[in-house]
């Protein structure tokens, strides 16, 4: 959703009060839209989780309140594009009142877009979060003196705590019944001289600039805004104007010997260090020993250490979710057992039609029970994931593995969306809008599908419980670590044929270690589960009742057997899976209609053996050995990308040369790794 369409919508909602939530990535902003709206929106622990612009409403006073989560950003100058989106919005939409959120135990990196937010003339409320841990780190912050210093009010939050709602809101209300801000910093005689030419020139221009100040403009021309300077090219005196900037410019840079954008943030900075000598102490604690994270991160980002540590935190994490996740497992499988059963048993007392009891029992059941009996995998991951992400482990994690990103040429921002993709492909392709060059987003583009989704888990789940029992999570780690190499290849081969001589800068922000809080663990696991559980309702229902029908017609054939439909179909691909160890035309069926969605691929295995998963363990053990069902499981995880991810790709890059270079490259290398592990294994003695 761009800026404009958020535009329309805003102004559909009439005399609506509306709210900007404005700051810096991983300060905590998300999580406030999600205290104050109840919005549902991905909460993540580090920088760049924020893709679009999202809207949420929240009552207060008898009335509803309309909040914007805009993109992290670190300045209102466009240098990547989620900074240009916060602009846009703030300039395009005009909010009733910004609110500021900072992270309070890093004030002197966080205030710089407040500088820039009131020098462009907005309404604000700074909202200085994250005050448990400011006060962890000794630091004293005097709201009420900061207040009165900017002239906006000062907030202290701690954004987990559900509390906070009304004392945020209360603030904004406040600050837009305030007069306009009238905030200059002094920038010194000789950069005030030179804007106060350019503002001159500026109030010359015969159209209206109501929305830009024209001090603002003024600096922007002077730091060489591209983005402004482009936008007001076609301006009259626009040559004028360009001359005088350049001229500008130069007298500053003589005087100072630096660029004017340099002298302008560094005057920036030097007047919050000043509101922040006046407003923040620290009390020393002579107990208090060397800071947590650092502690931590000697071990989590060690050169040796880090990254086998990271594996094994990964390990751990799969083992966990397959061990606690059994019993629950069982219990569904078992119920949809005997849901089976009982509609049989059912269906003989009431004499109902054998058509309807099969689409009953083989269809519905068999698919969906194949499916859903593998929820609590799914809800376990998902558990562990957020607790990863909240607590900031999982940045580092990516951070340890800069250095294959720098093999890559790619954006160190990638690995943002690369992590996304363990969810779903879908969202991870989405949030490639975030990094700055083409070549990152679509480099990245094409890792994403080799990374595996939650939805190809169940899949490992069945077979690794069957074949590989006493070391299910491992045998699953290495099905991930497997896709990881495979898309860290691809772009490796890729980026030096279709991006020459392009590079990319590589920059990652480490949060602080914070504990997760069992609400937000809650709220991502329930928003993923919920992701998946729609598409068994929509995609994977109807892809399970097609194959039923299939399975069951022309009238005469056994269900699912070999002369029906879908056996016919699946016959004629069956043959080249037979070097990978899996020929059976039901496992040909199944990577088809897996194009769809891929928990399709357990849906169609449980409806084509006309069977509930308790039943489907015993005949894959009779199909499978387990070197076949391990090229199986890599068959699944690299043959093709759902019908969703292919249509995200062919979106954000308008055209169908992505989509089909990575379909193309997703079943060579699956067809050839598997048929490669299934004959070295057999030479080896494991078939």
């Amino acid at each position: 959703m761009n800026a404009l369409s958020i535009k329309e919508r805003i102004e559909k909602a009439e005399n609506e009060f509306t709210i900007a939530l404005v700051g810096n990535p991983n300060s905590g902003k998300t999580t406030l839209f999600n205290a104050l709206t109840g919005s549902n929106q991905h909460v993540g622990n580090w920088p760049g989780v924020t893709i679009d612009i999202l809207l949420g409403r929240a009552g207060f006073r008898n009335g509803s309140v309309m909040i914007a989560d805009l993109p992290g950003a670190y300045s209102l100058s466009p240098y990547q594009p989620d900074e240009r989106i916060v602009r846009d919005f703030l300039l395009q939409v005009q909010p009733d009142v910004v609110i500021m959120v900072a992270d309070a135990s890093r004030l002197q990196r966080e205030l710089h877009i407040l500088v820039e937010l009131m020098e462009l003339g907005f309404r604000a409320v700074l909202d200085l979060n994250m005050m448990d841990i400011a006060l962890r780190k000794g630091l004293r912050i005097h709201a009420k003196k900061m207040s009165q210093l900017l002239g906006i009010p000062v907030v202290q939050t701690v954004g987990h705590r559900l509390g906070e709602k009304n004392k945020l809101l209360k603030a904004a209300t406040d600050a837009s019944k305030m007069p306009l801000p009238d905030f200059q910093l002094d920038y010194g005689e000789a950069i005030e001289d030179e804007l106060k030419i350019i503002i001159e020139l500026l109030k010359t221009v015969p159209i209206s600039l109501e929305k830009y100040p024209p001090r603002w403009l003024a600096l922007k021309f002077l730091e060489g805004d591209v983005s402004v300077i482009q936008g007001l090219s076609a301006l009259p005196n626009y040559a004028t104007i360009r001359t005088q900037v350049l001229e500008s410019a130069v007298h500053l840079e003589k005087k100072f010997g630096y660029d004017a954008e340099t002298i302008l943030i560094e005057k920036q900075y030097g007047f919050i260090s000043g509101l922040l000598k006046e407003t923040v102490s620290s009390h020393p604690n002579p107990l208090k020993r060397r800071e947590s994270t650092e502690k931590i991160d000697k071990i989590a980002l060690h050169p040796l250490l880090g990254f086998p540590l990271f594996l094994l935190v990964l390990a751990g994490l799969f083992e966990l979710t397959f061990k606690v996740a059994e019993p629950f497992v069982f219990l569904i499988s078992a119920s949809f057992t005997e849901a089976g059963r009982g509609i049989m048993a059912a269906g003989d007392i009431l004499h109902a039609p054998p058509l309807f009891i099969s689409f009953l029992v083989n269809g519905m059941i068999g698919g969906l029970g194949a499916i859903f009996s593998f929820l609590p995998n799914l809800i376990f991951l998902f558990s562990g994931i957020a607790f990863l992400e909240d607590s900031g482990y999982l940045a580092r994690g990516a951070f340890i593995a800069d250095r294959v990103m720098r093999k890559m040429n790619l954006h160190g921002k990638s690995l943002i969306p690369l992590i996304l993709g363990f969810g779903c492909n879908i969202p991870a392709i989405l949030a490639t809008r975030t990094l700055p060059s083409r070549k990152d987003r679509i480099l990245t583009m094409v890792a994403i599908p080799f990374i595996s989704c939650a939805a190809r888990l169940p899949i490992y789940a069945l077979f690794a419980g069957i074949f590989f029992t006493h070391y299910q999570g491992l045998v699953v780690l290495s099905i991930y670590l497997i896709g990881i190499l495979v898309a860290v290849g691809l772009v490796k081969l890729a980026a030096p044929v279709f991006f020459k001589n392009e590079q990319s800068a590589l920059v990652m922000e480490l949060p602080p270690y914070r504990m997760p809080t069992v609400y937000s663990i809650y709220r991502n696991t329930w928003r993923r589960s919920l992701i998946f559980l729609k598409k068994a309702g929509k995609i994977i229902l109807g892809a399970v009742l097609l194959i039923w029908f299939l399975a069951s017609f022309p009238h005469g054939a056994a269900y699912a057997g070999h002369e029906s439909y879908i056996g016919q179909l699946g016959s004629l691909l069956a043959p080249l899976l037979q070097p990978a160890g899996f020929g059976y035309w039901q496992t040909a069926v199944a990577f088809i209609f897996g194009f769809l969605a891929k928990e399709v691929i357990l849906g169609t295995l449980g409806t084509l053996y006309a069977a509930t998963s308790t039943d489907l363990h015993h005949v894959l053990m009779q199909q499978f050995t387990p070197l076949s069902a391990y090229a199986f499981m890599v068959f699944s995880l690299l043959y093709m990308p759902c019908v969703g991810t292919i249509a995200a790709i062919k979106r954000e890059t308008r055209s169908w040369k992505w989509p089909l270079i990575i379909v193309i490259s997703g079943l060579s290398i699956a067809f050839v790794l598997s048929i490669v592990i299934f004959q070295i294994g057999k030479l080896m003695g494991l078939g």
